[in-house]
């Protein structure tokens, strides 16, 4: 792959020679420039692997990371593409769940678990 970096510092080098001093501005807003594009395709090339990593999956419809079993708040992802890890199920009055952080979206995993070993109404016997 070319270096663009170091194709400018060669060329300013030869400019020098003829003391352009105009050529030499331009030539350092170019540098700028490309030094800008270079960061903003090394962020593209982030998010991009991250997205080709996440996958949605498991019965509450999470999306996960390879090799990272915290799921991810589906509605932060979708909708805005941050990579937002959910916090650990708490009980809640409608059931076990998570809530994430930064949108609030409720996610119900399931019936709350049982506080003092007495059977919860519409909870079935296990």
């Amino acid at each position: 792959m070319p270096d663009p970096i170091n194709t400018i510092k060669h060329i300013s080098e030869v400019v020098k020679k003829y003391n352009d001093i105009e050529l030499m501005h331009r030539i350092v807003d170019l540098h700028s420039e490309v030094f800008e594009l270079q960061r903003e395709n090394l962020a593209l090339k982030k998010r991009l692997d991250e997205r080709e990593r996440m996958h949605m999956k498991g019965p509450h419809g999470y999306y996960f990371q390879d090799e990272d079993e915290v799921p991810f708040c589906p509605k932060c992802w979708e909708s805005d593409g941050k990579a937002i890890h959910l916090p650990a199920p708490e009980d809640y009055i409608i059931g076990r769940g998570r809530v994430c952080r930064v949108c609030k979206q409720q996610y119900t995993e399931g019936p709350p678990a049982p506080r003092d070993g007495r059977r919860q109404v519409g909870v079935p016997w296990g």
